[in-house]
Order: C-alpha cells, then sequence, then structure tokens
C-alpha cells in the first residue's frame, strides 16, 4: 500500500459554495437560544451616565428554572427583536429590562 502525502490526498468532499456558506450562517442564526443545553449570553445593557460602562461592569451566571412556556416565549420575543433590529435580542436582555421596570438596579 502507498501511502501519500498530505498535499497529495484527494479531498473526499468538494469545499462548499459561498451560497451554501450564507445559507448555512443565515439557518442558524435564526435559531432559538437555549435550545437542550443553558447557555450563559452576555448582555450589552444601554448606556446610562449612573452606570459604569458595561465592559467595566462585571456578569455572573444563573439559573433560572421558568416553566417551558415562559421560557418559549422569551426566546420567541428575543428571536423576532433580533429581526427588528431591537436591543433586547436575547433572553438575558429581556430578563434585565424586566428587572430594571420592577426597580432593581444593575
Amino acid at each position: 500500500m502507498v501511502v501519500k502525502r498530505s498535499g497529495e490526498r484527494a479531498s473526499a468532499k468538494p469545499a462548499p459554495s459561498q451560497e451554501e456558506v450564507e445559507r448555512l450562517a443565515n439557518e442558524l442564526a435564526d435559531r432559538p437560544f437555549g435550545g437542550t443545553q443553558d447557555t450563559a449570553v452576555q448582555v450589552e445593557i444601554d448606556k446610562d451616565p449612573e452606570q459604569p460602562e458595561p465592559a467595566k461592569t462585571k456578569r455572573r451566571s444563573i439559573t433560572l428554572s421558568l416553566p417551558q412556556v415562559v421560557v418559549e416565549q422569551l426566546e420567541a420575543q428575543a428571536l423576532e427583536n433580533k429581526h427588528q433590529g431591537k436591543k433586547e435580542k436575547n433572553v438575558s436582555a429581556l430578563v434585565l429590562v424586566a428587572l430594571k421596570k420592577a426597580g432593581y438596579k444593575p
């Protein structure tokens, strides 16, 4: 058996076209957050003169147990906001806005 060097090996699969790459990127970008794994998502918050820059604000991941229907509603709202170009593009941002409205200060 002859062993081919890495430069001589034929690729079994052709490289994807630019269109295929863009289609896959768009498909993955439209998925709601969460899925089957818990993920910690960093949130950019509106600049407020009373609070330090977001980069200097320490973030800490927490776990929230919510009814499945509430999680699905939050994910759907985050996805809709993302498509509309609004600032609250993830569930963490939506929760942060709700906490601000309830009187909590970040």
